[in-house]
Formats: structure tokens, sequence, C-alpha cells
């Protein structure tokens, strides 16, 4: 699921840029040019409405703490039901019917989650659609926020038990940046990216993300877990998969 989202950012040749300049104006406007415009019709996928897959939207939430860019990231409430609650993912969720693109998707579920206003002029662009396990098409939009303070959000606590910060110098050292090789029976079947250094563990879909968001936004800083990973080897055992 991860690879339609990764190559759609790594085609063409991008200039290295540092993680504390990457929320100047010129890498803005070079990452623009690498994303979609910040305006994708959910009905594009099919004419038909039956035949449409659910659809959501999440926000990339770029932001500065103090001098440094970070990402704003959320722990979902563990009172939630479905297979991710209790897990670290960025603010979104499913499209409603008002909802005229994945921007406004994006938007909505950011105000409704954290109390925050983020305006359309904030967004940098789209990613293109990957279906989550379930089978959803998941657009992920990046934004900066500018300056945060995180005291002055408002979790709603139905939907969110923590609000935090990952500086992105932090995915920059090799000791942050791991993975997890899945299997079935005998044979590997996928791979996908972890951090375990950071308040929480964040892997699955919202690392997914993260580790192709970096490539573009400090290329030359960001070493991108998929293009270093060993070949299997045969100490690689355990019940659920092999880590690094």
């Amino acid at each position: 699921m991860w690879r339609s989202l990764s190559q759609s950012v790594r085609g063409a040749s991008i200039p290295p840029c540092s993680p504390h300049l990457c929320l100047s104006r010129e890498n803005e406007e070079r990452v623009r040019r690498c994303l979609s415009p910040p305006s994708l019709s959910p009905s594009s996928s099919s004419s038909s409405p039956s035949l449409r897959p659910p659809t959501a939207g999440i926000l990339l939430p770029l932001c500065r703490v103090g001098s440094r860019p970070s990402l704003l990231l959320t722990l979902r409430s563990p009172s939630l039901s479905g297979r991710h609650s209790g897990d670290v993912s960025f603010p979104g969720g499913r499209r409603d019917e008002g909802d005229r693109d994945y921007v406004d998707t994006a938007i909505r579920e950011t105000q409704e989650e954290l109390g925050m206003s983020v305006s359309r002029e904030q967004v940098w662009g789209t990613f293109q659609p990957l279906r989550d396990r379930s089978g959803t098409l998941v657009v992920a939009v990046l934004a900066n926020l500018g300056d945060l303070d995180l005291g002055k959000l408002r979790p709603n606590p139905a939907e969110v038990e923590d609000a935090f910060t990952v500086p992105i110098e932090h995915f920059c050292r090799e000791r942050n940046c791991r993975y997890t090789r899945f299997r079935r029976g005998e044979r590997w079947s996928y791979t996908l990216p972890v951090y375990p250094s950071t308040k929480y563990r964040v892997w699955g879909l919202t690392a997914v993300v993260i580790d192709s968001l970096l490539p573009i936004l400090i290329p030359g800083h960001y070493c991108n877990i998929f293009s270093t990973l060993p070949p299997p080897s045969c100490k690689d055992t355990g019940p659920g998969g092999a880590h690094r």
C-alpha cells in the first residue's frame, strides 16, 4: 500500500535540504511542486457512487515548536472502536458528503479532534491516494501550521488521548528509524517502518506516511527505510515478524 505513495514523491531529482530549513519559503515552493495541488475530488475514482470505496483524508501537520520544525501527532483514545484505538496517528478520518475534497475532510477532522482551525492557504499539497488495510482510500494532506503552542490545543477526549510533536531532525538519526517484516507462513509478506524512540511508538500507516514524506521534505538528510533494507536472514524468526 505504501509503494504508490512513495513513488509519487520520488520521481524527480531533489536537492538536499536541512531539517532546520525545511519550513522555509524556498523549500515550501519546492515541496509544493512535488505534490498534487491541494484539491482532489473524492468522486474522481469512480462515476458510480455505489462502486466508490470509502475515502478518508488525513492532515500531515508541519509546525514549529520554539525554533525546531516538527510534526504534530495524536494518540487515539483507547476507548475508540476498531483496531487502531490507542495508536499514534495524524488527525483525519472518513469524508462527509459535505466535504468538497480531501483537504476539506482533513481540515474538518483536525478541527473536530484538536479544536484547531487550519486554512486552505496553509496546505502545501496532497499525496496520491493509498489504501489502508480496511480498503479505505486515504489521501494525506500536507500543511504548515506555523508556530505551535500545544497548550492551546483542545483535544476531543472522545477521540484523542494525547497530542504531541516530534522534531523533524529526530527522524534523521538512524537509531530512531527501524522496521518490522511480516510474514505469512514461511514467506515474507511485507515490511513496515517503525519509529520507536518518540514519546509513543509510531508504526502502521502513520509511519508509512512519514517515511514517504521525509525524502521530499528533507532530501539528503533522511535515509528512506525501504531503500536500505537488507535481505531477510534465517535468523529473522519470531511469531510476529522480524525487527530491526
